[in-house]
């Protein structure tokens, strides 16, 4: 994976296709250059990928509106939910058959296995995604988690905490184990460690209308804004 800064946001390259390869929170911290967006760009289109690029409603003008004179197009949307934490709040109670417990020693390519399928599709999920997932697991204040239904992985997910916010990523269910309240039992386990670290806040972000939206707000999340997704190909 590779990650390269500009205007305040990041530019991360995640392999080839991959949903995670993309910039965000770009023009969040100020005015944005037009050189600014030749060298977004340049890290795409120098790997031959097109500019997949995460705009937050609070950027600067300015990055929008380059944007708009370089011919971008919208290719789709995202909500982003936050949910306000105190040590003393109520949890529903967890389906017995689910247990959820942090990875062990040794499980990371068996929880990227189980994650990685919900990015890639059906199949085996190539050696690119399992990466990807272990990078994120790399990052400091990450922590995962499997659910498993008499002993088996059927889900996970993770959360990275800083500064206070807890950040809900990476959830996934094996298809055959869906709607059997895996996700809830993920979202307690992890809300229990956010406010056990003492967050006051967490986020996660879900496709508008999505399944993992409804689990959200099922678990209290609400809409703080929508990111809109834009995209230009390689000339």
């Amino acid at each position: 994976m590779a990650v390269e800064v500009v205007a305040g946001g990041r530019v991360i390259f995640a392999g080839a296709g991959s949903p995670l390869t993309e910039a965000k929170a770009i023009g969040l911290h100020g005015a944005v250059t037009e050189a600014d967006v030749d060298r977004m760009e340049a890290a795409f289109f120098g790997r031959g990928e097109p500019a997949r690029v995460v705009v937050c409603p609070l950027a600067d003008p300015s990055f929008v509106e380059s944007l708009g004179r370089r011919g971008y197009r919208i290719a789709g949307f995202e909500n982003f939910l936050i949910l306000p934490l105190g040590s003393d709040d109520a949890e529903t109670p967890l389906t017995p058959e689910i247990e959820v417990r942090p990875i062990g020693s040794g499980e990371l390519e068996l929880y990227a296995r189980v994650v990685a399928s919900n990015f890639v599709g059906p199949g085996e999920p190539p050696d690119e995604a399992l990466e990807m997932t272990v990078t994120m697991l790399g990052a400091a204040h990450a922590s995962a988690f499997l659910a498993c239904i008499d002993g088996e992985p059927v889900g996970g997910g993770a959360v990275l905490i800083h500064r206070g916010v807890a950040l809900l990523a990476g959830a996934a269910t094996l298809p055959p184990y869906r709607n059997r309240g895996v996700q809830a039992a993920l979202h307690h386990a992890r809300l229990a460690l956010a406010r056990r670290s003492g967050c006051d806040l967490a986020a996660q972000g879900a496709e508008p209308g999505s399944t993992s939206q409804r689990n959200a707000e099922r678990r209290g999340f609400r809409i703080a804004y929508t990111r809109a997704i834009l995209v230009r190909d390689p000339a």
